[in-house]
């Protein structure tokens, strides 16, 4: 019974991998709303949002995207082994590849050639 249930649990994760649009990061899990006196204590926790220099932005993008995959790693490897630290390459494109294909089916990439009078001759 056991095995039945970490069988659907791993194939419900495995869905939810798909699924996910992370963007902003993890949200937290909703907590119970906080008494009169915790109230002013989160208020003067919460961090104060301050201007980032766009060098700053693409680095903290950047590390919150490779905590991301790491916490995905991770998960992987809890299922189904060291294995599953190795990123799926079923999740990637090849980018490069498609862009080459998409560019050689257009009609305007394809040099039209003039026909010459001897060419109608034959």
């Amino acid at each position: 019974m056991t095995d039945a249930a970490s069988k659907a649990a791993r194939l419900n994760s495995l869905l939810n991998r798909k699924r996910k649009v992370d963007i902003g990061g993890t949200q937290p899990a909703a907590e119970p709303s906080p008494g009169p006196s915790e109230a002013t204590v989160t208020t003067e926790e919460e961090p104060i949002e301050k201007k980032l220099s766009p060098e700053e932005e693409r680095k903290r993008k950047a590390t919150e995207a490779i905590i991301r995959e790491a916490k995905r790693a991770r998960q992987r490897a809890e299922m189904v082994g060291p294995q599953g630290w190795i990123r799926p390459k079923s999740l990637n494109t090849n980018k490069e590849f498609l862009h080459r294909t998409l560019a050689a089916t257009l009609p305007g990439r394809k040099p039209k050639r003039q026909k010459s009078p001897e060419d109608v001759r034959r």
